[in-house]
């Protein structure tokens, strides 16, 4: 079984069981970057009552890997078919994390027949003193409204960030 604690006391503080498993590597999720935890390992043999003495004590400090945050105030974007010119915008925030440094490719494009999607911007370059960079996406459509539809909703994704 594995346990974890934290804190300013270490490993002399009480401990929460995280798992019990056969696996010779524990993956921890959802830990804060840069907090140190603390963790001991206790064999478990076929009852309850038949366990070993436990592992020394170790310390582990996350550290948070180089990516790139994409910060939309919304998932999608409407297009309004009554509209004369059927045209929509959003602003996206590109924020450099864990020390990301390099180039972003911007893409936009839309899976509607007769709807585009343009960015204002295809590269965002990020370094230690250019840490955040906003993108507009533009979305149009030549589709006139039809019965029943008065409206295209076009919705994000984002691909992978690789550096």
């Amino acid at each position: 079984a594995i346990f974890r604690t934290e804190g300013p006391k270490g490993c002399h503080a009480g401990k929460i069981k995280l798992t019990e498993t056969t696996a010779t590597f524990y993956n921890d999720k959802g830990l804060q970057a840069g907090r140190e935890y603390f963790y001991i390992v206790i064999p478990k043999g076929p009852s309850s009552s038949c366990f070993g003495p436990s592992s020394q004590c170790t310390a582990a400090v996350p550290i948070e890997l180089p990516e790139v945050k994409v910060l939309c105030p919304t998932e999608k974007i409407v297009l309004n078919l009554r509209d004369k010119t059927p045209q929509a915008s959003i602003v996206c925030s590109f924020e450099a994390i864990g020390d990301f440094e390099g180039t972003v490719n911007l893409a936009c494009a839309s899976k509607t027949a007769n709807a585009d999607c343009n960015a204002d911007q295809t590269l965002l370059s990020f370094s230690p003193e250019n840490l955040q960079e906003n993108a507009t996406f533009v979305a149009q459509t030549t589709i006139n409204a039809f019965e029943g539809k008065g409206e295209v909703i076009i919705r994000l994704s984002y691909g992978s960030v690789v550096k």
